[in-house]
C-alpha cells in the first residue's frame, strides 16, 4: 500500500482501532500545547475531519498520542495496552531499522530530513512493557531518546509542519501492514543496545540511580537533630534520595533509624505508617516534577530545528485564535452538589459564628464521597474521594457528628450503630459505637498542624492528591489552615488563595476553605453576604463558588436554624436557601430544609383578614409559625403594622396601619 492510499483520518482509525477509549489531538500554539480530548470513537463521523481542517486552516501544528486512555485527559497513569510500538527518528532515516530486522510497518517524514515511525505487534502489551521495549528500540536507533515514553506525542500523516517556511507536509512514506512483530523478539534485538540502569520505565524510577550526595549521607549520619528542624530535614533527605533512583523501601530504612525521623517518637505502629507514607509522597512529589520539567523540554525541543522556524515560538505569549478556541472541548461546568457547589471549583464556605459551618461541610464530604443525597434533598453530581482537613474542632466533636450524619444520610446502617449510656462527666447522655461500616473514600486530616503557607505541607498535600485523586478538597478554618499571615493584608492572601486556585486547576477538583463572616449591623447594610468575609477583600474575589451563612432565630426550641446564600460565577444567581437542624440523642438527626419563609407581615395580615383592625400576638406566631422575637422584628420593618400593648394585663397586639397612618 502506497502513501495515498492512507489519509490522516484512516492512520487515526487504523492506530487506534474501534474500542471505546480516550484519544488526544493536541495542537501547538506558538511553542505552548493547547489539549484536545476526543471520546473515541468520536460520535459524529466528522469530527476529526473538522480538528484537522480547523488546525490547517489557523496554521497550528497538530499532534496525536499513539496511546490510547481509560480516562479523559493524556495522563499515564490511564494508558491502554497498545500493539503499536513508536519512535520519534529526528534524523534517523526509517530504513536504518532493515538492518536490524525491523522494517517499521508505518514511516513518516514529519519535516524534510525528520522521520517518525510505527512498528505493529502481534499482540497487545502492557504499558509497562510497551515504555521498556519502546525505549529498547529508541537506543538501538539512536532515535531522539526524549521520544519514546508512553504519552509521547507525534505529528499527523497529511497535514502540515508550520513551524518550518511553506509548511512542508506531513508526508507518509510508506504504511506496510505485513510488517508484523512479536514484541518478545524485538526486545531480545533491542535490549542488549541499552544500559540495564536506563531499562526500568519512568513509571518505576524517577531518575537513573545515581550515587547519594555527600550532604545527603552526612545529615543521615548525624545524631545532632534540632527538634522545631526535623520535619524539614527529613523531607530534604527523602526528596534528595527519591532523586537519585532510590526506591521507597531503601528510603525508608535510610531515614528510619535516623535521628531526624521524629515519626518514631509515635510509637512502632504509627511511626512505621506515618513514614512509610510521607516517603511515598516525598517519590510521588519528585516524579511529578520531573514530568514538568520533560513537558518544559519538549516544547523547548520541539520549537528549536535546524533549519529558521516559521514563526519563532520564543517570547510569545499563547494567544489562541478565536476559531480554535471556539472549537475546543472545555469541560462544561456541572454541580458537584446541585445548587449548593459547581464541581472542581474553588471558593468559600462562610458563616457568622455558630452557624454550623463545619457540620454542613462534613455533611458535604459524606454526601460526595458516598453519593448519598446532601440532607437527603440535593443529588450529588460528581461522586468520588474527598480530602477533608481541619484544625479547629476536637476529634470527639468530629467523630460524634460524622456518626449521626452518616447514619442520617443513609451511609451507615441504623443496624450497625449502638447506642450505650455516656459516661460519667460526659457532655451527652448517650453516645454511639459503630461496627465497621463500608468505607467511602472520606480522607481525614484531623488537627495535625497542617499549615498551607508551609512549602513542606504543599509538596506533602499535592503528593496525597495525586495519589487519591479528589474530587473534593475542604480545608478547615482559613485562619489556622493558612499560618500565621494576617487576613487583612491582599499582600499575605494574594500567595495563599493563587496555591488554592493552583490545587483546583492542576488537579481538576474543587476546593473548599471554611471562613468567618461578621455579624450584620448598620456597617454592613446594603453589602452582599460574600462581602462580609472576615479579611482582604482578595478572599472575596478569588471565589468560584460561595455559600454564606447568617444564624437565624430558631422556629423550635433546640433547633438551630441558618440562612445560606449561594454565589456562583460560572452558575446563574441561585435563592436563598433555609437550614434548621436538631441533633438530639443517640442517632437523633433532623434536618428541614427549603427556601426562605415567607414574608411574616403578609402571613399576619392574611389572619386578620379584611375586616379585623388588629390580632393578638399569640394568634400572630401561630399564623406565621415563627417565634415572638422573630414577630416583633418584622412588625417593626413593616410600615403597615404596629405593635402596641392594651386592655388588662397590657395584653400585646398587631394593629393594621390605615393607608393614612393611623390604626
Amino acid at each position: 500500500m502506497n502513501e495515498s492510499d492512507l489519509d490522516a483520518e484512516d492512520f487515526l482509525e487504523l492506530l487506534w482501532g474501534d474500542e471505546e477509549c480516550w484519544v488526544e489531538l493536541p495542537a501547538k500554539v506558538n511553542g505552548y500545547w493547547v489539549p484536545y480530548q476526543l471520546d473515541w470513537p468520536p460520535s459524529r463521523d466528522t469530527a476529526v475531519s473538522l480538528r484537522i481542517d480547523q488546525c490547517l486552516r489557523d496554521e497550528e501544528d497538530l499532534y496525536y498520542s499513539v496511546a490510547r486512555f481509560r480516562e479523559k485527559g493524556r495522563n499515564i497513569e490511564h494508558v491502554l495496552p497498545t500493539e503499536w510500538l513508536w519512535a520519534d527518528l529526528d534524523t534517523v532515516h526509517p530504513t536504518t531499522a532493515t538492518k536490524m530486522g525491523l522494517m517499521p510497518t508505518i514511516a513518516v517524514e514529519s519535516s524534510p530530513g525528520r522521520y517518525q515511525a510505527l512498528w505493529r505487534l502481534t499482540r497487545r502489551l502492557k504499558p509497562r512493557d510497551t515504555e521498556k521495549v519502546n525505549k529498547g528500540l529508541t537506543y538501538a536507533l539512536g532515535a531522539d531518546r526524549g521520544g519514546w515514553d508512553l504519552t509521547q506525542v507525534l505529528r499527523i500523516p497529511d497535514t502540515r509542519n508550520f513551524k518550518y517556511p511553506g509548511a512542508p507536509r506531513v508526508r507518509m512514506l510508506w504504511y506496510k501492514e505485513e510488517n508484523v512483530y512479536d514484541p518478545n523478539e524485538v526486545w531480545r534485538m533491542v535490549k542488549e543496545v541499552v544500559p540495564a540502569a536506563e531499562l526500568v520505565g519512568a513509571t518505576d524510577v524517577v531518575l537513573p540511580s545515581r550515587p547519594i550526595p555527600h550532604s545527603v549521607e552526612r545529615l543521615l549520619w548525624s545524631k545532632d537533630a534540632v527538634k522545631g528542624e526535623r520535619s524539614e530535614v527529613r523531607w530534604k533527605i527523602e526528596t534528595s534520595l527519591a532523586e537519585v533512583g532510590c526506591t521507597e523501601e531503601e528510603i525508608y530504612n535510610m531515614v528510619v533509624n535516623s535521628a531526624w525521623n521524629s515519626f518514631a517518637e509515635r510509637g512502632p505502629t504509627v511511626g512505621k505508617r506515618e513514614l512509610t507514607r510521607e516517603v511515598h509522597k516525598a517519590v510521588l512529589e519528585v516524579k511529578r516534577k520531573v514530568r514538568e520539567k520533560k513537558m518544559e523540554q519538549a516544547v523547548k525541543a520541539d520549537s528549536e530545528g535546524q533549519d529558521a522556524p516559521h514563526g519563532d515560538g520564543a517570547n510569545r505569549l499563547p494567544f489562541i485564535k478565536y476559531s480554535s478556541y471556539m472549537t475546543m472541548r472545555i469541560k462544561e461546568p456541572k454541580w458537584l452538589i446541585q445548587d449548593f457547589w459547581v464541581a472542581g471549583s474553588h471558593g468559600v464556605l462562610g458563616g457568622e459564628p455558630k452557624t454550623g459551618k463545619t457540620t454542613l461541610a462534613l455533611a458535604m464530604a459524606l454526601s460526595v464521597s458516598s453519593g448519598k443525597p446532601f440532607l437527603g434533598k440535593y443529588e450529588v453530581g460528581e461522586q468520588g474521594p474527598v480530602m477533608f482537613i481541619q484544625e479547629e474542632n476536637s476529634q470527639g466533636m468530629l467523630q460524634g457528628w460524622m456518626r449521626k450524619l452518616s447514619v442520617y444520610q443513609g451511609i451507615v446502617d441504623e443496624q450497625d450503630v449502638r447506642v450505650r449510656r455516656a459516661g460519667a462527666g460526659a457532655l451527652s447522655k448517650t453516645a454511639l459505637e459503630v461496627d465497621m461500616p463500608t468505607d467511602v473514600p472520606l480522607h481525614m486530616l484531623d488537627n495535625w498542624g497542617f499549615d498551607l503557607s508551609v512549602d513542606e505541607h504543599w509538596n506533602l498535600l499535592q503528593g496525597y492528591i495525586e495519589e487519591i485523586d479528589p474530587v473534593l478538597v475542604i480545608l478547615d478554618p482559613l485562619d489556622f489552615i493558612f499560618g500565621p499571615i494576617d487576613i487583612n493584608s491582599s499582600a499575605q492572601i494574594q500567595p495563599i488563595v493563587r496555591r488554592i486556585r493552583k490545587l483546583s486547576h492542576a488537579y481538576n477538583c474543587a476546593v473548599m476553605v471554611i471562613h468567618h463572616m461578621h455579624k450584620q449591623s448598620q456597617n454592613t447594610t446594603g453589602r452582599r453576604a460574600g462581602q462580609r468575609l472576615a479579611g482582604s477583600f482578595a478572599i472575596h474575589s478569588f471565589v468560584d463558588s460561595g455559600l454564606y451563612a447568617t444564624r437565624l432565630p430558631p422556629l423550635v426550641d433546640g433547633w438551630s436554624r441558618i440562612s445560606i446564600e449561594p454565589e456562583f460565577r460560572q452558575v446563574e444567581p441561585q435563592k436563598a436557601i433555609e437550614i434548621a437542624w436538631h441533633f438530639g440523642q443517640g442517632t437523633d438527626v433532623e434536618f428541614k430544609v427549603g427556601a426562605p419563609q415567607d414574608d411574616v407581615g403578609d402571613k399576619i395580615l392574611e389572619a386578620m383578614g379584611s375586616h379585623r383592625k388588629r390580632i393578638s400576638l399569640q394568634d400572630a406566631r401561630d399564623a406565621a409559625g415563627v417565634h415572638a422575637q422573630t414577630i416583633a422584628r418584622h412588625v417593626r420593618k413593616d410600615a403597615r403594622l404596629r405593635l402596641a400593648q392594651s386592655g388588662r394585663g397590657n395584653t400585646t397586639y398587631i394593629y393594621r396601619v390605615s393607608s393614612n397612618g393611623t390604626s
